[in-house]
Formats: C-alpha cells, sequence, structure tokens
C-alpha cells in the first residue's frame, strides 16, 4: 500500500517525465521534440520494439512483475477477506501501471528515439522527414548503439538483466550502491577536471552534468507545486484562510525540497544524509 500510494499517484506521472528534460540538454531541444512525436507513431513503436535493443524491454519487466503479483493473489483469493483484499490490490497494481511504468516507458522511448536521430542526422539522414520509411528501416548500428548507451547511463538500463550484479542484488547490503544517478554524477566530474580527457568528452560531460541539475531542479519544482496546489485545495474544502500559516507551510516546504536536491547532488551514500543534513 506504500509503495503504490506513493509511486502509483496522480502525481507520479509528471514526475516520472522529467528525464525528458535531461534529453533536452544532452540531445537539444528540436531533437528531443523529434523523439517524442516520432513515439506517437505507431509504426515507429512497432520499429523500435523489433530493433533489437534493450528499449524495447522498457517496462516490460515491471509490467510482468506486476501480473506475477496478480496471479499469486488470484491463487490466494479463496475466503471473502482476501477477495476483498485482492480487489485493494489489482486496483494497486493498476496505478502503478499507469502512472508509474506508463510514464516511465514514454520518457525512456522518447529519449531513445531523440538520441537516435541526432545521430542519424550526424549522418546526413533526417528521419523525421516526411514520408521516411520506418517499415523498412533497417536499424543504424552506430546510431541505435549511441541511443542505447545515452539511456543506460542518462536514465538506467532498461533491461535488469544487463545490469551489473551490484545493480541487480536484492541485498539490503548492495542496495544503498543503486545511485545510478550518483554514479554518473562523480563519472563526469571527474572527467571534467581530468587532465587527460579531450576537450569533446570534457563537453560532453559537462552537458550530462547540466542535464542532470535540471532534471533534479523540475523534478522537485513538480513535486512542490502539486504539494502547493493539494494544499490549497484542502485549505479551500476546510474553509482555513490562515495566510501566515500558509507562509510557513510554504518556507518549510522550500527547505524541504531545498534539502532534497542537496541530497541528490552531494551525498554519496543513504548512511550519509544525516551528515550532510545536519551542516545544512
Amino acid at each position: 500500500f506504500g509503495v503504490s500510494r506513493t509511486l502509483g499517484s496522480l502525481g507520479q506521472f509528471p514526475k516520472q517525465l522529467t528525464p525528458i528534460f535531461n534529453t533536452m540538454v544532452n540531445a537539444g531541444g528540436a531533437n528531443t521534440y523529434d523523439g517524442v512525436s516520432l513515439f506517437t507513431k505507431k509504426n515507429v513503436r512497432e520499429w523500435l520494439k523489433s530493433s533489437g535493443y534493450d528499449i524495447a524491454n522498457r517496462g516490460l519487466q515491471s509490467e510482468t512483475a506486476l501480473e506475477s503479483i496478480d496471479k499469486q493473489l488470484d491463487e490466494a483469493a479463496n475466503s471473502v477477506g482476501e477477495k476483498a483484499r485482492r480487489l485493494i490490490l489489482d486496483a494497486q497494481n493498476k496505478t502503478l501501471k499507469l502512472f508509474l511504468v506508463a510514464p516511465d516507458k514514454l520518457a525512456a522511448n522518447s529519449s531513445w528515439l531523440a538520441y537516435y536521430s541526432k545521430e542519424m542526422k550526424k549522418q546526413g539522414i533526417d528521419v523525421t522527414a516526411p514520408g521516411f520509411d520506418w517499415e523498412n528501416h533497417k536499424v543504424n548500428k552506430k546510431a541505435g548503439d549511441y541511443a542505447q548507451q545515452q539511456i543506460n547511463r542518462q536514465q538506467n538500463t532498461s533491461d535488469r538483466d544487463l545490469q551489473g550484479e551490484m545493480y541487480r542484488s536484492n541485498k539490503i547490503s548492495t542496495q544503498l550502491f543503486v545511485l545510478n544517478q550518483k554514479t554518473r554524477m562523480y563519472s563526469d566530474v571527474s572527467t571534467v577536471f581530468s587532465k587527460t580527457t579531450t576537450s569533446e568528452d570534457k563537453k560532453a560531460a559537462a552537458k550530462s552534468l547540466g542535464g542532470l541539475s535540471v532534471e533534479t531542479l523540475v523534478f522537485n519544482a513538480i513535486g512542490l507545486g502539486l504539494t502547493q496546489l493539494t494544499a490549497a485545495l484542502s485549505n479551500a474544502w476546510m474553509g482555513e484562510d490562515d495566510e501566515e500559516q500558509s507562509e510557513k507551510d510554504f518556507n518549510n516546504r522550500m527547505k524541504g525540497r531545498g534539502q532534497n536536491v542537496v541530497l541528490d547532488l552531494f551525498s554519496p551514500l543513504p548512511i550519509t544524509d544525516e551528515i550532510f543534513i545536519s551542516r545544512i
């Protein structure tokens, strides 16, 4: 219930789309728009499914896991109490598919197409041109590899089986290290300040850092906006109109969001969060 309450809520849908802002920084606004536009076309989605890249698995494992839970619950639902509980959990799983899995799939697939389009343009081919034959288009390996590498790095590996052992582990001791964004961030910082990397690599790393910063700020801005909207609706419904309290609540929420940003960017592990909070 806790998971579905947090990750299956209406506000989760726009939050799951924030990686697109990262893509805008790294692939460019025009290419990002092209990626979103291409993903709305059925023939492009079908082409992507048969591309041979693990982007085709995006969201599939999450849906399979939820369906497996559904099946187990069906088998256990013999008593009246279990059947009632089954209805509640079934509804929760549907909200997770709708508000968590679906937008994540949209953001990842659109971003993949954005990077693919960017690399194809470098080769002098515009895949967004009217009449482009997607049905007979063979995947350009260089563009496909680049697109998949960017998704794996900027967002997350679509196929869990292709992740490193530490990222696949269910052990609590290693779950502390499942921090894809921070791994990428520290790598980029190292690249930017390295004396041996090329100027092109430094530029790409700086872009990646910029994309992470924008994504983090947008994510927290959306969260703050949704919280403020919920509070305003609640106050209106309850007939409360205390401006001083509202301002105090807003300031506390701003502090909370600011703290989240600092921890997301600078705290290397969850166990060090308290140290950073005390310093803040």
